[in-house]
């Protein structure tokens, strides 16, 4: 093993630690490449705080952080003998943790949820699907067409009311300003222009947040069922049913809800509700 005891470092009894280090650092290199573990104990522990900083900071997750900083370790210690320049032994060490968590990075996008992992095995958020789709933009196309005629229809003052202080974000103040009108009187075209604008556009928005009981339909939760596509992940599908009669309704769902379905389908006990499990208890 090799052992330095005090200050007697090699070389000059002059040199600083910051000078003397890379010779040290050589020599602990040499020492563990011959498979003195102790050498490469101090080799981590000198730079594992670098490492440590730099997965985290790359994962974002303190727990899967320690996971790379362990593997990083140990592909150091197998790949010790491909280390070209020993005095950048910091530097190659931060490369291969680097490394590891882009790999876990990529790993994440693909990895396969199971049941212990519904049950809070894993932490972090799902990222959302930020792409409307065509239903989406046919529908916002519409509402913006029919608000826009609507705003058309106004007398020409209220029109500029509205225009200046909904659409361009203008104070009360700063639309008088632009109207050329006292503020009394700013207020009162935007008043006249919100109750012309709510009776052109009521029937907009009854057919959005307006429904009767009678067109409500009771259903629950009849089976839940995977797809079958070689070309890509196969799709899941709740089927949902009508309580009184025959109709049903399939819809596609994401692998994590389709697991969570079925956990509650199949009365599995876990040790902790999941998210939608707790949210119905609350409401409940």
């Amino acid at each position: 093993m090799w052992a330095w005891p005090g200050n007697s470092w090699p070389g000059s009894r002059h040199h600083t630690l910051e000078t003397r280090w890379p010779i040290r650092l050589t020599l602990l290199v040499a020492a563990a490449r011959d498979g003195d573990k102790t050498s490469f104990t101090i080799l981590l522990e000198r730079h594992r705080p670098l490492l440590v900083a730099l997965c985290r900071r790359t994962l974002g997750n303190r727990w899967s952080a320690d996971d790379a900083v362990q593997e990083a370790s140990l592909q150091a210690l197998l790949g010790l003998g491909h280390l070209r320049h020993p005095e950048r032994f910091g530097p190659w060490l931060a490369g291969i943790g680097l490394n590891v968590c882009r790999r876990m990075l990529r790993q994440r996008r693909f990895e396969m949820w199971t049941a212990e992992t519904l049950s809070g095995g894993r932490s972090g958020h799902e990222p959302p699907d930020r792409e409307p789709g065509p239903e989406e933009l046919a529908e916002v196309a519409d509402v913006a067409r029919r608000v826009r005629e609507a705003v058309a229809a106004l007398p020409a003052g209220q029109r500029s009311a509205v225009i200046a202080f909904y659409l361009s974000g203008l104070s009360y103040r700063e639309t008088a300003t632009s109207l050329a009108v006292a503020l009394p009187a700013a207020k009162t075209r935007l008043h006249k222009a919100r109750a012309g604008l709510r009776r052109e556009l009521r029937s907009l928005w009854e057919e959005a947040f307006v429904m009767s009981d009678d067109e409500l339909i009771r259903v629950r939760v009849a089976d839940v069922r995977s797809g079958h596509d070689e070309q890509k992940p196969s799709p899941f599908i709740v089927l949902l049913e009508a309580v009184d009669g025959d109709r049903r309704l399939p819809i596609w769902i994401g692998q994590q809800e389709a697991f969570a379905l079925v956990l509650s389908l199949e009365a599995i006990d876990l040790p902790r509700p999941l998210v939608y499990q707790f949210m119905r208890n609350a409401l409940e």
